[in-house]
């Protein structure tokens, strides 16, 4: 019984790792944003947040 509990729990454990790993991508490319849009016009930076939002959606979706 317990070497089919550590299976099963295997990958749930890879899972979250994973999530964990682009949940640290994603704070650093937010600050790498914010740090291109108070350098940009306006307009750019706009273009550039609606990106961000998009791709944090996708993330939250797969994870």
């Amino acid at each position: 019984m317990e070497a089919k509990y550590n299976i099963s729990y295997q990958p749930s454990a890879v899972s979250y790792q994973l999530s964990a790993i682009s949940y640290q991508l994603l704070a650093i490319s937010i600050n790498l944003y914010l740090k291109l849009l108070s350098s940009m016009t306006p307009c750019v930076s706009i273009q550039l947040s609606a990106i961000s939002y998009q791709l944090l959606n996708n993330t939250i979706k797969h994870s």
